[in-house]
């Protein structure tokens, strides 16, 4: 299964670390992952223990994905819309199951322009918030959703425009503080607080240096540290806050190598391609995921190299 994913996009952990969806872009299909992490005092063990992959005539070149809960998979489509899928069960054994599902709702509107990347999160205890990247209406645009039996689009905006030039991945940080948004024609990440005044003609207060093509990246926990994969380089870079907040210029910390030359050779179908795309990180292990078509997964243990940086000036 894994080997035959070919090009895949985004990837990403529940919030329990016990699930791994990844977006088979050309496939049209979801790739849902059952994991299990075992941290030992000498090692850790990473477990796929069995894999459903979800079939739906809503998946047209599915790219970004997220999490709204551990049941709840938020899926956007560049050749379509945005979907949800309630996730059944986990599977009870069986080592690879197929999955035909409706989605539980969709977002339809004409702030979407092929879709890409998504970040979700819960504002209320029934009310969720995506934030979408516009890939080719260079824009992030914000949908609001009522979670009842019937999920119900609330509300839409733009939510930031100015400086995006083909917006190709986004964080939200677990404390809510920080978005990062990856601007794959600007060679750059922008930085923004996440404040509710926030508009389309807001101008980033930070900016991460270094990369060549920033796809997928996070917002680690307790936003000190930002992991970004290069698309057209065969790295992820660590970047670190050095005060006592993401404002202004920053470059990479480390330079992680996540495949050899051989294959990202491979994959370099242009000067934009043949890098990581996708990537996540397991929090409470320090684990990081990667992704892209001539590598589907791999992982790398990078606890300690966070665990490294300095602190930020000022944070005590």
């Amino acid at each position: 299964v894994i080997a035959s994913l070919g090009r895949t996009e985004d990837i990403r952990f529940s919030p329990d670390g016990k699930r791994l969806a990844v977006a088979a872009f050309q496939k049209n299909q979801i790739a849902i992952f059952e994991v299990e992490i075992r941290a030992e005092a000498q090692a850790k063990t990473l477990t796929l223990s069995a894999v459903s992959l979800l079939d739906s005539p809503d998946l047209k070149a599915p790219h970004g994905l997220d999490f709204i809960d551990n049941e709840t998979l938020v899926v956007s489509n560049r050749n379509g819309g945005v979907s949800l899928f309630r996730l059944p069960p986990k599977s009870g054994g069986m080592l690879v199951q197929e999955l035909q599902l409706s989605p539980l709702a969709t977002i339809e509107s004409d702030l979407l322009n092929a879709p890409g990347s998504v970040a979700s999160h819960m504002i209320e205890s029934n009310r969720a918030e995506i934030l979408i990247c516009n890939n080719s209406g260079h824009s992030i645009s914000r949908h609001q959703f009522a979670r009842d039996t019937t999920p119900a689009l609330q509300g839409h905006e733009v939510l930031l425009r100015k400086w995006l030039d083909m917006p190709d991945g986004i964080s939200r940080s677990q404390t809510g503080a920080w978005l990062a948004v990856s601007n794959h024609m600007l060679h750059s990440v922008l930085l923004y607080r996440n404040t509710a005044d926030l508009h389309p003609d807001s101008e980033p207060q930070g900016l991460l240096c270094g990369a060549h093509y920033p796809h997928g990246l996070r917002i680690c926990a307790e936003d000190r540290h930002i992991l970004v994969a290069d698309a057209g380089a065969p790295f992820v870079y660590i970047y670190a806050r050095q005060r006592d907040d993401w404002s202004g210029l920053h470059y990479p910390l480390h330079r992680l190598r996540v495949m050899d030359d051989t294959q990202f050779q491979c994959g370099r179908q242009n000067h934009q391609e043949g890098g990581p795309k996708g990537l996540d990180l397991d929090n409470a292990s320090g684990i990081l995921v990667t992704t892209c078509g001539n590598q589907p997964l791999a992982f790398f243990d990078v606890a300690r190299l966070l665990a490294s940086s300095p602190a930020p000036a000022g944070s005590g």
